[in-house]
């Protein structure tokens, strides 16, 4: 469901603002395609948007739904995508850690914590 994608992924974003275009989609989503899909539809007197065919054999409420499973279809692909690129900063920032704590390792010794011994002459 389009609300519950949405309300899952807000808490989520830092910066509404962002040039990211997986905010830009979700902001535009929220303030216009989902608005105005919803609108369209309710401006149409109930009868005729529930009976009266209008585009292919389908009524003004199908066509409202299909547009509507659209917007659902985008918005947890934008969740899938924001929770990768989570993960994958999880991966890069284990990667750092490792590199960082085996460096230290050469400098103290393989997995002791105290200074390797240098022979002196």
């Amino acid at each position: 469901m389009i609300q519950e994608s949405i309300l899952s992924i807000l808490p989520e974003i830092a910066d509404i603002n962002s040039a990211d275009h997986n905010i830009h989609v979700i902001r535009q989503t929220v303030l216009d395609y989902l608005s105005e899909a919803l609108q369209n539809y309710l401006n149409l007197p109930p009868a005729f948007a529930n009976l009266h065919p209008v585009k292919n054999g389908k009524t003004a409420r199908q066509l409202l739904g299909e547009q509507l499973d659209l917007l659902d279809k985008e918005m947890q692909e934008i969740v899938e995508d924001i929770h990768r690129d989570d993960a994958q900063k999880l991966i890069i920032h284990g990667r750092f850690l490792e590199d960082k704590f085996n460096d230290a390792d050469l400098l103290f010794g393989l997995n002791q914590r105290e200074p390797a011994r240098v022979k002196m002459e």
